[in-house]
C-alpha cells in the first residue's frame, strides 16, 4: 500500500498488487490509468481515502489485502503543507494509525508473514527550520517510528522492519503550493528519483531496520547517525546502569 509515488521499474518486477491510496480522486484515477496501461489492470488499484478517517483508512487496508490475502509493504506518505489546518492530523496522526494498521495486517498472529513499513518524515523532522506545526508533525514521525523499533518488540517478532525517509525539498506539486515562501525559493531541491532510490534502499535492505534515511542535495542519500536507547543511556544516564 502506497500513499504516494511508485517507481515504474520496480513495479514491473512485482507479481502482486500495488494499491494507490489518496484523497485526490482525479490524480489517483489518472495515475491508475497510466499504470494499468503499462502493467495491466490486475497489477494496480486506486482507493480514494481520507487518511484522517480511521474508517476509510482501515477499509483501504482491508480492500488491499483482500486481493492477494497478504500485505508486504506499507508506505505512509500522505502529507500537507504547514498552512493546512490538518497538518498534524495528516502528517502525524494518520502515520501513527497507518503504522498500527500495517502491524495488524502483516502480523503473523493474523495470518501475515511480516513485511516493511516506511514512514515519510522530512529533513524538517531533524532540523527545525520551517513552520513549528509542520516541524512538530515531522519530528513526531521520526520519534514515533524509532520508538516502534526500540520499545515495541512485537514489530520485530512479526518480522516487520521500520524505516524513516527524511528528504529535503523535493520538486513536487506540494512544493509548488508553497513556492511563494522565501525559504522554499532559496532551497536546494532533490529529484524525486533520488527519493525513490531511498525508498528502495529501505525496502531491499534487511539491515536497515530503524534507519532514518536523509536525502539532500549536498550528500545525496545517507543514513542519519542515530543512537540506540542504550547509547543514550550511557551518555545521559536516564536509567540506572
Amino acid at each position: 500500500m502506497w500513499h504516494g509515488v511508485i517507481h515504474t521499474e520496480e513495479l514491473a518486477t512485482l507479481n502482486k498488487l500495488v494499491a494507490l491510496i489518496d484523497i485526490d480522486n482525479e490524480t489517483g484515477e489518472q495515475t491508475l490509468k497510466e499504470f494499468r496501461d503499462l502493467f495491466g489492470g490486475e497489477r494496480v488499484m486506486f482507493i480514494k481515502c481520507d487518511v484522517t478517517s480511521e474508517t476509510e483508512l482501515t477499509d483501504a487496508f482491508e480492500r488491499t489485502k483482500s486481493v492477494n490475502n497478504r500485505l508486504d509493504l506499507v508506505v505512509n506518505n500522505a502529507g500537507v503543507t504547514p498552512s493546512n489546518p490538518k497538518v498534524i492530523d495528516v502528517n502525524l496522526t494518520a502515520v501513527i494509525k497507518g503504522s498500527y494498521l500495517a502491524k495488524q495486517f502483516m502480523s503473523k498472529e493474523n495470518g501475515g508473514s511480516g513485511g516493511v513499513l516506511i514512514n515519510t518524515a522530512s529533513i524538517a523532522g531533524l532540523v527545525p527550520f520551517v513552520h513549528p506545526s509542520y516541524v512538530a508533525s515531522k519530528y513526531g514521525v521520526v520519534g514515533f517510528s524509532l520508538a516502534l523499533v526500540e520499545t515495541d518488540p512485537s514489530f520485530r517478532a512479526d518480522d516487520i522492519r521500520v524505516g524513516i525517509i527524511c528528504p529535503t525539498f523535493v520538486d513536487t506539486p506540494l512544493l509548488i503550493n508553497v513556492s511563494d515562501d522565501s525559504t522554499i525559493r532559496k532551497a536546494n531541491k532533490v529529484p524525486i528519483s533520488q527519493v525513490v532510490d531511498a525508498f528502495l534502499l529501505v525496502i531491499e535492505g534487511d539491515t536497515k531496520n530503524g534507519c532514518c534515511v536523509r536525502i539532500t542535495s549536498a550528500n545525496g542519500i545517507d543514513i542519519h547517525p542515530l543512537k540506540s536507547v542504550d547509547e543514550y543511556n550511557k551518555e545521559l544516564q536516564i536509567f540506572k546502569i
